[in-house]
This record gives C-alpha cells, structure tokens and sequence, in this order.
C-alpha cells in the first residue's frame, strides 16, 4: 500500500457492465467496477468510474473534481 497520495496518479475505470450491455436492456448484476474503483482510491489513486457515453472531457472533470474534494495531496 501507498502510503503517500501521489498527485499524478489518475485511474480511468471503464465500467465493462454498462458498456457490454444492450442500451435498451436492463442493468447488469453485480458492481466489479466498484470493487476496482475501492481498491484503487484505498492505494491513493484518484479514480473514476467511466460509463457508456461519457466524454473523456467529462471523465478529466471528474477527475479534477475528485482531486480536488480529496484535500492537500501527499502530507506525512
């Protein structure tokens, strides 16, 4: 484990349920993006869950918009 947030380090999870899915069918059992998103964020990674139709300017707001809302990066 980190024990340090690094400031660069930026994850882009595609959430493979919501992308394999039939855009008229119903949501997909199960949240393994979650799990991934959990684990990332435990190790200091900022994260961020990508469904189908976000932009990747979206998905860079997002990420700016969680940095951000994390508080002071790196620290003792």
């Amino acid at each position: 484990k980190m024990r340090q947030r690094s400031g660069g380090a930026v994850a882009f999870v595609l959430d493979s349920e919501d992308w394999s899915r039939d855009p008229a069918g119903a949501t997909a059992a199960g949240d393994a993006a979650g799990a991934r998103l959990r684990m990332l964020r435990d190790t200091g990674w900022t994260a961020v869950r990508v469904p189908r139709g976000m932009s990747l300017d979206e998905a860079w707001r997002r990420a700016d918009h969680e940095r951000s809302a994390s508080g002071p990066v790196g620290g003792s």
